[in-house]
């Protein structure tokens, strides 16, 4: 729906508050759905990630050292105000506030996003639509998952990424303090995402290496001495501000465990617990492939749109929209990052031991099939194209600039085959619902009845537990978490040797009660010192390993 300039302004306004409006209340309504039905802590992340803010003053030893080394910190920074009421980290709402100000903002971005590449408000909002409407993305803001976060800055990162190419070229509408202010922005918010998830490391980089250049094809080499011009301090604060972030991550790591890489090769690390759990010389699909893990995780993608066929034709229709409307023009080459995820996560398969697992395909089970909804912000953008392509097509047939009802009536076909699409979702539940049912049958029962035998005990009781896998049963129970002494109980200036390794090498001198998961420290612990220990209780579930509580023998 092309307008005049003179208009574009307040009618961009009037559309972006409306935007924002039907996305907040699709957020509340979408949360408000699942946490009547108890679904919000399915994940075991979501839990940790609430724990991890927590425990930040919620401690024996409180300090920021409890944001640990593994998980990137902007999440749990986020989370933490919200998880001051005891009752708010009890039920997880305080974990879903920010997940759902990143959809509401992951949905201004897309449209303005949208609607800056097309200049037209048809395709702004049907790619709003598509992607605001996606019932794997309103779960999983519903959640204290780090997804919606990663993929609202995603989005900005490539707002002010084509902002900044669009002041930059050397016509009549070169701005360059604007194209620098673009790029001081773009730094931030890639800074912002690499503090959210790995994801950003990689997508961050190709930015920051695209960008310089784009500057050094319209501005040569030279440009890189030209150190007074606001192009080249906007390129600096780019490149320093996005570096700042993983540097910044790696300093931390090497601080608070004497390795800078601890969160990628220490004993809490994914790599380690997939080395702890893997079945012996036993391989994933993708494995080594570059080809197998791209499909899969085209699949994947796919399986957060909808059922087959149905989700065939909304990606194929976003990927052949985006490759048809850069060949239009050619300036339109910006939304081909929206496609990075692609590429990170046919790496991180093939090479990053990052399995996928998805019911249809072997091993027909659930694993990391939310990792697909990281190009929903791609596929959205790409069904918005195809309208702006199908649009100019019809017009260059046509020799005439009357053609809206042809614009109209592609944007609504897309619009009803997404729906479609969705429909199928829906009616056999989004695949993040059932990736989260599925990780959490076993792991809540055992919370569940963990936490009504932790109600039990005396309420000034010190506890010893590892909540690195199921710190759930305290979140349920209420305990607050300075009545333990846990993995992240200790002072920085106390280690190695802080209060969670003296509490394990002697539990009676510390604690009231034990509660050891088998195999864990605590239980080797256990075993260590069965005279100074009173067997309560056993839990038992399927699928898990069994919880002891001990009393402690004074």
């Amino acid at each position: 729906m092309p307008v005049r300039a003179a208009d574009a302004v307040p009618r961009q306004r009037q559309d972006t508050v409306l935007v924002v409006l039907l996305a907040g209340f699709a957020s509340i309504c979408a949360f408000l759905y699942y946490f009547t039905r108890g679904q919000i802590l399915l994940y075991g992340d979501s839990v940790a990630h609430i724990n991890i803010a927590r425990r930040v003053f919620d401690s024996m030893t409180p300090s920021i050292f409890g944001f640990g080394t593994v998980w990137l910190p902007l999440p749990h920074m986020l989370i933490l105000p919200f998880i001051v009421p005891l009752d708010w980290w009890q039920s997880g709402i305080g974990g879903s506030v920010y997940s759902m100000f990143a959809y509401v903002f992951a949905c201004a971005g897309i449209f303005r996003l949208t609607l800056r590449l097309t200049q037209s408000r048809a395709a702004a909002w049907v790619a709003f639509l598509v992607f605001a409407a996606n019932p794997s993305m309103l779960y999983m803001q519903s959640t204290a998952m780090t997804e919606p976060l990663c993929i609202a800055l995603f989005i900005w990162i490539a707002v002010l990424f084509i902002e900044f190419e669009e002041a930059s070229r050397r016509d009549e509408h070169n701005d360059d303090a604007s194209a620098a202010r673009s790029l001081t922005r773009c730094g931030w918010c890639i800074a912002g995402m690499a503090l959210t998830r790995y994801d950003g490391w990689f997508s961050g980089l190709i930015f920051v290496l695209v960008a310089f250049a784009v500057l050094i094809a319209r501005h040569g080499w030279s440009f890189l001495t030209r150190a007074r011009t606001p192009l080249w301090r906007g390129a600096r604060n780019l490149a320093l501000i996005a570096a700042a972030a993983p540097s910044g991550w790696l300093a931390w790591n090497w601080l608070l465990s004497g390795h800078p890489f601890d969160f990628a090769l220490g004993p809490y690390s994914a790599k380690a617990i997939a080395a702890r759990t893997a079945m012996p010389n036993a391989t994933y699909p993708g494995q080594h492939s570059l080809a197998v893990a791209a499909t899969f995780f085209r699949k994947c993608a796919e399986m957060n749109l909808g059922e087959a066929p149905w989700h065939h034709v909304v990606f194929l229709t976003a990927l052949f929209g985006t490759l048809l409307a850069v060949m239009l023009n050619r300036r339109l080459w910006p939304a081909l990052m929206l496609w990075l995820s692609w590429p990170f996560y046919t790496l991180s398969l093939a090479y990053g031991d990052v399995p996928i697992f998805m019911p249809m395909w072997w091993p027909y089970s659930y694993y990391n099939d939310r990792f697909g909804l990281q190009l929903l912000p791609g596929i959205a953008l790409g069904v918005g194209l195809a309208v702006r392509a199908a649009d100019v097509i019809v017009r260059g047939l046509q020799a005439t600039q009357e053609m809206a009802w042809a614009r109209n009536a592609v944007a609504a076909a897309l619009l009803l085959v997404t729906a479609a699409t969705y429909q199928t979702a829906w009616r056999v539940t989004p695949i993040t619902l059932r990736e989260a049912r599925a990780v959490s049958k076993a792991r809540i029962p055992l919370e569940a009845r963990l936490a009504d035998a932790l109600r039990q005990l005396p309420p000034d009781s010190r506890i010893l537990i590892n909540m690195s896998e199921h710190g759930g049963g305290l979140q349920r129970a209420g305990i607050p978490l300075r009545r333990t002494i846990n993995e992240s109980t200790h002072a920085h200036s106390e280690m190695p040797n802080g209060l969670w390794e003296r509490a394990l090498a002697d539990p009676k001198q510390y604690v009231d009660f034990v509660v050891a998961f088998a195999g864990d420290p605590v239980a080797q612990s256990a075993a260590a010192h069965r005279n100074d220990l009173r067997p309560l209780l056993v839990i038992h579930s399927e699928g898990q390993a069994p919880a002891t509580i001990y009393a402690v023998n004074k």
